[in-house]
């Protein structure tokens, strides 16, 4: 922030309780910018996958077990994604949500159909 900052991403951090806490240290410190948390998008294995790539990501417990082992991990993976960044964005100094992932090739525009959607939610 010092150096000019207007916004910080908060990678995945574990959910809703690990980034409150540092949003909350940061803002005790003197922090004054706009919060943007990570929401991680899986909607399939390929996607699980890709995220468990990320070399720090900390997941909220359960997230992928609840998507994969659901009858239709499109629309749960969705869901997901929905619930965690409408609890993100009740937090104080949070501006917007990074819906983050990716899936396999050849799927692109079939992801960008989940982001899509989950974007919707987030519309006004």
């Amino acid at each position: 922030m010092r150096a000019g900052a207007e916004v910080c991403f908060v990678n995945h951090a574990g959910g809703v309780g690990p980034v409150a806490d540092f949003i909350a240290r940061a803002q005790d410190l003197g922090a004054t910018m706009a919060f943007v948390p990570c929401i991680p998008v899986v909607v399939d294995r390929e996607s699980a996958e890709l995220l468990r790539s990320f070399t720090t990501l900390v997941l909220p417990e359960g997230y992928l077990d609840r998507i994969l082992g659901a009858r239709d991990p499109f629309a749960e993976g969705i869901a997901a994604a929905v619930e965690l960044g409408q609890e993100f964005l009740s937090l104080d100094g949070v501006r917007g949500v990074n819906l983050s992932g990716g899936t396999g090739p050849g799927r692109e525009a079939w992801f960008a159909e989940a982001l899509g959607q989950i974007s919707d939610h987030f519309s006004s």
